[in-house]
This record gives structure tokens, sequence and C-alpha cells, in this order.
């Protein structure tokens, strides 16, 4: 037999060629880019701004004042002269010296003054907006009269009556107050039947008779009792319960007695009709 030689399979070279490293273009050292820090600069503009507020804060002086009493629409218990007395400024001085709210405070000392609002500016521009208080009650003491307004601050003490109700049977102990000096109120348990006071006043507005109130008598906390001086008669009014038919059975009562004095009772039990007029 021919004998068959195999040739040898012809290997194929598999091994990877040697890829050359591709070349990395370098940027020139001075063509870096420098990343800029935005936050340092923000944090130091502020500063600077700060810096420049304090400095400009300290040397501003007061160039001018302008006082506002009442937005004024009323008539002024307050002068401009006894505001400027309590802010305590005058032109030239240092306009910041004092925060806004202590600035109000030294003013707000006057009973009679309610509120004090503060504007200022870099200009040196100071303006004042005033709010009053108003006598609303007075109270007999000492032979004098003490005047309150309706939130039961006490606003001074004078001989003149002003024509505004006189609220009788306090608690509050006068004697121990300086009046007119420092803002004081009535006591927790007078605030109370201020209170009431207020509504029953509220009530008679609305139906027209507020003026007619002479004297509120509040010593029996249950019966609130009602002084009309002009027609001669006094009102029973309860304890402030249902107020507004109540004062409706008054001012019926005052149209079909009028010319006559006596008591009127419209503090009993509504829902059976129990009011009533007792002349006298």
């Amino acid at each position: 037999m021919k004998r068959v030689t195999n040739k040898k399979a012809t290997k194929k070279n598999t091994k990877p060629k040697k890829m050359d490293k591709p070349q990395v273009k370098q940027e020139p050292k001075n063509k870096v880019k420098k990343k800029i820090n935005w936050k340092a600069i923000i944090i130091a503009l502020v500063i600077i701004l700060i810096i420049s507020i304090f400095v400009i804060r300290g040397t501003t002086r007061v160039r001018s004042i302008d006082i506002e009493l009442n937005n004024g629409k009323t008539e002024s218990k307050i002068t401009k002269e006894r505001v400027e007395e309590l802010l305590g400024l005058k032109i030239g001085d240092k306009l910041y010296k004092n925060l806004r709210s202590e600035i109000s405070e030294k003013i707000e000392q006057d009973p009679y003054i309610e509120e004090a609002k503060v504007e200022r500016n870099f200009a040196g521009k100071l303006k004042i907006i005033v709010t009053e208080r108003k006598p609303t009650y007075q109270v007999n003491f000492a032979g004098e009269f003490i005047y309150i307004d309706n939130e039961g601050y006490v606003l001074e003490l004078n001989n003149q009556n002003n024509g505004t109700p006189v609220i009788l049977g306090l608690s509050t102990d006068f004697s121990e107050l300086s009046i007119g000096k420092t803002k004081i109120r009535l006591n927790d348990k007078d605030l109370e039947k201020l209170d009431i006071v207020n509504n029953i006043m509220s009530s008679m507005k609305s139906n027209g008779i507020q003026n007619k109130i002479y004297s509120v008598d509040v010593s029996q906390e249950n019966d609130f009792v009602l002084g009309l001086d002009d027609d001669q008669k006094t009102v029973h009014i309860g304890d402030g319960d249902d107020l507004n038919t109540r004062v409706l059975y008054m001012k019926k009562i005052l149209e079909v007695e009028a010319g006559h004095s006596g008591i009127i009772y419209v503090n009993g039990d509504l829902n059976e009709n129990y009011v009533y007029f007792k002349e006298q």
C-alpha cells in the first residue's frame, strides 16, 4: 500500500498584534483653566456689605424728624413736642444709636400713646407715626375723674367731667397707681367687666341710643345697671347675655314711657317676656 503521509496543518499565528500606545496630547501648563471659587467670592461680598452697613449706620445723623399723629384724621391729645421729648433724639444725634423697638418703647411710655411706628433711612430722615388712645369711660376718684380707654388703660386724672359714661363699682385700687406717669391698666376682674360694658355700648350704638348712658354700675356681676340721666331712668340689663334682645326691649320701653322717671327691668327671663317698667 501507498503510504500516505499527513501534512502537518500550518498553525496560524493567533498572537494579537501589539498595538501602538496612543499618544495623549497634553495642554501646555499655562493653558490649564482655573476654577473660580464663587462661594468664597459671595461670602466676601456679604462680609463687605455688612461692614459697610455698620459703618453707614454708625455715622448717620438725624437730619429731620417727622411726627404724624393719628394719621392726621382726628384731634390729638398728644403734641409733637411731647413725642420729641419722649423720643430723646435731636437733629445731629446718631440716628441708629437705638433699635426701632427701643425707640417705640420710649414713646409708648405715655399712657395716651397706643402705638408708635418708627421709620428711618440712611439719609438721616426719621418718621414717627403715633396712634393715640381715646378716653372712652371715666371713674370717680377722690372728687376727680380718672379717664380710661375701652381696653382698660388708665390715661389720666382730671378734675373735669369729659362727658363719657361713668363706670361705678370697679375693684381696682387707684390710690396705689402712678396715674399719668406710667402705662397701667385695670385689674383682671375689672377688665372682664369692661368687656361686658363694651358689648353693652356696642348694642346701644347699633340701636342709636348709646348717648343716653350716663353711668354703668358693675358692682353686681350678674346684673349691670345703666343710668340714663336725661330720662331719669335706670336700666337693669343683666350679665351681658342676649344683649341685643334686651336692648331692643329697653328701647321700646323708653319710647312708651317717655317723660316718666323709673326703673326698667330687662334682666329677667326673656323666654317668659319678663320685662317691665316700674315708675317712680
